[in-house]
């Protein structure tokens, strides 16, 4: 997508009754994008979004968002070198807490950042964005191989001014365990359609039975 999600798209959803309320936020009175939501609440619009078109959406991934975002994309490595994970858990606090201070407290109006050379608005800047990519637990050897690799699904990585972990936010308290919680009010979403791969050369079949019928 080339926008956020905004509030009132979601809003439609919520009214068709496909989708969860968001968390309540102040809105101005130029739209926003939509935040307050959790990783399901990204899918079933997606879902939704997809019935309503007969077009195939989801959540990208961090490869396509990373793409996506250009000459926005940021990698923020640590401007450490060490294996201790106590520095290296200290230099990542300090590098979120300066990340922290520096964000707007509240969403911009969409558009508000322009586009970048691929003509996508508003990417790595005061909303995160949910991606489909699981988080993961890896173990590393002392020649920084990897001794064990573990998908954590309960847990997806967020796209923005840097890569994040976030847990999906399960808002039921029967289901959600330790995952229940409020998303925060800097988190959106937007979507990436599926190619149909089926689609042009279906088409070209159609036209050239159409051609065929109508000699």
């Amino acid at each position: 997508m080339k926008y956020q999600v905004s509030a009132s798209d979601y809003d439609r959803c919520v009214a068709y009754g496909a989708c969860k309320k968001a968390e309540p936020r102040r809105r101005g009175l130029i739209d926003v994008p939509v935040t307050g939501v959790s990783f399901n609440d990204a899918n079933e619009y997606a879902k939704w979004l997809s019935e309503k078109t007969g077009q195939t959406w989801r959540l990208p991934t961090i490869g396509e968002w990373a793409f996506a975002a250009g000459s926005k994309a940021r990698d923020h490595a640590l401007d450490i070198e060490t294996k201790d994970p106590a520095e290296r858990w200290l230099a990542f606090y300090e590098r979120e807490a300066k990340l922290g201070a520096n964000a707007l407290a509240t969403p911009s109006p969409i558009g508000t950042f322009g586009e970048n050379e691929y003509g996508v608005v508003d990417l790595a800047e005061t909303v995160w964005e949910w991606t489909a990519t699981c988080g993961s637990r890896t173990t590393l050897g002392q020649a920084d191989e990897t001794l064990t690799y573990l998908d954590s699904c309960g847990v997806r990585l967020l796209e923005g001014r840097h890569r994040t972990p976030m847990n999906a936010f399960v808002r039921d308290a029967q289901g959600g365990g330790c995952t229940i919680g409020a998303p925060p009010d800097n988190l959106g979403f937007r979507l990436v359609r599926e190619r149909e791969w089926w689609r042009a050369p279906l088409d070209y079949a159609v036209g050239l039975l159409t051609k065929a019928t109508s000699n």
